[in-house]
């Protein structure tokens, strides 16, 4: 059996990136390449890339000490992430569906293993996953990242944390101080690898004295 495979010609620029940090404080995790960072071979360096420098500085957190890419270093045609994506019967389960009836196209299941070598060396104390798909190759379950977001949480990868992607904060300027507010907590938990919780008390029916006190 042949299993070797000729490149796509949108594929070309992934043969190049190899190198990647360790032993990093934040990883940042987006979907695919556009256009810019298809021709460059880099993260992050079109228009979606200067905004989130732009939202990580506002948070405290420089974007050159973090670990930064993609779950497909790629860029799929008219820039749509369901090009990586198929039907049930034809997509592979092991990593939960993308969308509902959607699953991995076994054909990019390469882009996956690559990521998790990558994480694995840079060693994140927490992970940013910006988007629904990072989200997913985490949890390996169906995102939603409008319920999930700003939430800390166990990832197969160490602990994480998602929010909109940057290219959402284009589309709609009103989830920019949500991004920011996200990404300030992220800075905070990025001191350890631990997850902690606040303990809480819920009284149900407090007396006037326990409101004074």
């Amino acid at each position: 059996l042949h299993l070797s495979r000729k490149l796509k010609p949108l594929e070309k620029s992934e043969k190049r990136n190899t190198g990647y940090k360790t032993m990093v404080d934040i990883a940042i995790l987006g979907e695919a390449y556009g256009e810019q960072e298809a021709l460059q071979n880099k993260p992050f360096v079109g228009a979606s890339g200067r905004e989130l420098r732009r939202m990580l500085s506002s948070a405290g957190i420089d974007f050159d000490s973090c670990f930064v890419s993609n779950v497909f270093n790629i860029r799929p045609p008219s820039n749509d992430i369901s090009y990586f994506f198929t039907d049930r019967k034809s997509g592979t389960g092991a990593y939960g569906p993308h969308r509902p009836g959607r699953f991995l196209d076994p054909a990019h299941e390469h882009h996956l293993l690559r990521l998790s070598t990558e994480l694995k060396a840079a060693a994140p104390k927490l992970i940013i996953a910006l988007g629904n798909t990072p989200l997913w190759f985490l949890t390996r379950q169906l995102p939603k990242i409008s319920r999930e977001r700003g939430v800390i949480f166990s990832s197969l990868y160490g602990k994480a944390i998602a929010t909109y992607h940057p290219a959402a904060v284009l589309r709609d300027w009103s989830l920019r101080p949500i991004v920011i507010a996200d990404l300030m907590k992220a800075k905070g938990e990025s001191a350890s690898r631990e997850i902690k919780r606040t303990s809480r008390e819920i009284w149900i029916k407090p007396s006037l004295f326990d409101i004074v006190d």
